[in-house]
């Protein structure tokens, strides 16, 4: 039996993220994170979404983002494929990179959007990368 389809509402806020198989840790080198970063403003421009908030750990992502008129399935689709070629490449590796399909949940009300704010942005703070615990800034990505 086929998966259910995703359901998008145009203009609507989702909480989006997704982790890499195998415990797998690509985005501790810059280098990767720089081009991960580099392709999530070129499918944000190409397709209208606004990013609130994100962070880009070594093994996972978060994104906080507003869609526009084009359905959040084509710019994440195209953010995780890139992605993945690009590094199977380097690697010669075949296969996939990451451990499923990306989670989108609907955000629905300002407190819950507080929340997932101030969790993204935390994010390297609790894992402990950053030298002051009061300043989530200090994470390069």
């Amino acid at each position: 039996m086929p998966r259910a389809g995703r359901v998008f509402f145009d203009g609507a806020v989702y909480h989006v993220y997704n982790r890499l198989a195998r415990g797998e840790r690509v985005f501790e080198a810059d280098e990767a994170a720089e081009r991960f970063v580099e392709l999530l403003r070129e499918v944000t421009v190409r397709d209208g979404v606004t990013v609130f908030a994100w962070v880009l750990m070594a093994n996972h992502y978060h994104l906080a983002i507003r869609t526009g008129a084009v359905a959040l399935d084509r710019p994440i689709k195209s953010l995780q494929q890139r992605t993945t070629r690009r590094l199977n490449a380097e690697r010669r590796v075949f296969g996939p990179l990451w451990q499923g399909r990306y989670r989108a949940k609907l955000v629905q009300d300002q407190r819950y959007l507080d929340q997932i704010l101030a969790y993204i942005h935390l994010n390297p703070v609790v894992a402990g990368l950053v030298e002051d615990r009061g300043v989530p800034v200090e994470w390069p990505r």
